[in-house]
């Protein structure tokens, strides 16, 4: 006995379709119960679906396996289109206990899956396999370079980046040789006012990957608000710089100066003495001793970094030179 639908005659959307049966030669047929079912027919649709390439099997310690090349890396999926909408991708599944150092094609079945990787059924493809070429490469820890660019928010400052200190890489084992460390391209953290997390870009040559257990490296910039201290720097009599002294005259300073900084603490901590240039203008004096306020010149880096100084007098002593 067998049961059926003909669903020629029916539209796109619910439908509720005669149950028909077809029974042996001499049967007679008393009753069908359902007599109808409910039914959604749907229009064949169709979709391009990204192909995705995982690998199952051991490999040696040090080495983990990887696609260099797809046949295709996208695949037109039809079907009904409640289906279609569930195909996350296509899913390419590769025996790495297959492979070799040396590279190799391998003719791979595809399998349209959900975002949970689970199969979806009722979909058809337009080749049911595609060639990967894939290979073995050597895996290697090494030393993570990262920097930081642009100012936080006025009244806040970088307390800290956090960021690996390694990270896994894999390729070539001759390029894998000749890379020492990696570096993280600069995080901008112009504006912040609250901590941040950033995925770091890592430059690496085109042959060589962050290793498949670290495709993601992450810092995060630590912002607190600013609290702001001082740094002295003491500067002996040479050290200021005698300007305009008139003519007939010597100048000299006495005694050590104090030149007192203010900023926050990443800010004092970028700065030194030599960020700091001390001079007075002698031009209006006459002979005798001056307290004369000295003019602070900050360099390129102690403008950068923000700092303030305070107001510095000198006592200046001004006498006639005397020929003999």
């Amino acid at each position: 006995i067998v049961a059926y639908v003909d669903v020629s005659e029916y539209e796109a959307g619910e439908n509720y379709v005669d149950v028909k049966i077809n029974v042996p030669y001499s049967t007679e047929l008393s009753a069908v119960n359902p007599s109808q079912v409910k039914l959604r027919i749907e229009k064949i649709t169709s979709s391009e679906k990204d192909i995705k390439v995982s690998f199952k099997g051991n490999v040696d310690d040090g080495y983990e396996a990887h696609a260099s090349e797809l046949s295709v890396d996208k695949m037109t999926v039809s079907g009904a289109s409640s289906s279609i909408s569930k195909v996350s991708y296509l899913s390419a599944v590769v025996d790495a206990s297959t492979l070799t150092t040396e590279e190799s094609i391998k003719s791979i079945y595809l399998t349209p899956v959900d975002k949970n990787g689970k199969k979806v059924l009722g979909v058809t493809l337009t080749s049911e396999k595609i060639d990967v070429t894939a290979i073995l490469y050597g895996l290697k820890s090494v030393p993570l370079v990262t920097s930081t660019s642009g100012k936080p928010a006025a009244g806040y400052e970088l307390s800290s980046f956090e960021a690996p200190a390694t990270v896994l890489i894999s390729g070539p084992d001759d390029e894998l040789e000749q890379l020492t460390s990696v570096i993280a391209k600069s995080v901008n953290i112009e504006g912040l006012s609250a901590s941040k997390e950033f995925d770091l870009k890592i430059s690496l040559p085109d042959t060589v990957t962050l290793a498949n257990k670290q495709k993601t490296v992450t810092g995060k910039a630590n912002i607190s608000k600013a609290s702001v201290s001082s740094k002295e720097f003491t500067y002996n009599a040479d050290s200021v710089k005698l300007e305009y002294v008139p003519d007939g005259m010597s100048a000299s300073v006495s005694g050590e100066l104090q030149l007192t900084v203010t900023g926050t603490g990443s800010q004092l901590k970028n700065v030194e003495a030599s960020d700091f240039t001390l001079s007075a203008d002698c031009s209006h004096l006459s002979e005798g001793k001056h307290t004369v306020k000295l003019k602070v010149t900050l360099s390129e880096n102690a403008k950068t970094q923000g700092v303030k100084t305070n107001s510095l007098s000198a006592e200046i002593k001004l006498q006639a030179v005397v020929n003999e």
